[in-house]
């Protein structure tokens, strides 16, 4: 996955395999983000598989298996939160994000669709609605699933195993 910032001149990278990256385009220098013993929960980066900016302009990542994490930048100082299972999610993995212009992210799972305030709270999940179901989430990642965000009808699109889902 790949997310270039262009107001911060950053390119973000995501592998599924070797690691997580930031790259600042200006002062051509690399940081990496990698299990230490301070963060064994950056062992999840490994896994990335979707990255998209929210509102305030966080960087949102999705993984595999270790949740979702929020790189922000917070009275000049860089903050990254991670969201998983042990911090009260239902789902460890995660396949795709979407964000609208105002103030909500979408995470995508196998178990349907979390909303996020800008914030990181948790809002209700479209995940009983009628028109999500649990066989339309497929989790496996040989099987691609994107969001979307279409901001001029105020909807959010999901592709699907056998179609599109529009939630308005």
């Amino acid at each position: 996955s790949l997310y270039a910032d262009n107001k911060n001149n950053r390119l973000w990278i995501g592998s599924f395999s070797v690691g997580f990256y930031k790259y600042d385009i200006l002062q051509h220098q690399l940081a990496s983000f990698y299990e230490t013993e301070i963060h064994p929960e950056y062992s999840a980066l490994n896994l990335v598989q979707d990255i998209v900016p929210d509102a305030t302009g966080a960087v949102w990542v999705a993984t595999q298996a270790g949740g979702l994490f929020r790189f922000s930048n917070e009275k000049g100082e860089e903050r990254i939160s991670s969201f998983n299972m042990k911090t009260g999610l239902d789902e460890n993995s995660f396949v795709s994000l979407a964000a609208n212009a105002d103030s909500l992210l979408w995470a995508m799972s196998g178990k349907g669709i979390l909303t996020i305030n800008n914030h990181g709270r948790f809002l209700s999940p479209l995940l009983n609605q009628k028109s999500f179901s649990f066989s339309s989430f497929i989790s496996d990642v040989r099987f691609p699933h994107k969001l979307f965000y279409d901001e001029q009808n105020d909807e959010l699109l999901v592709a699907v195993g056998g179609g599109l889902l529009v939630h308005r």
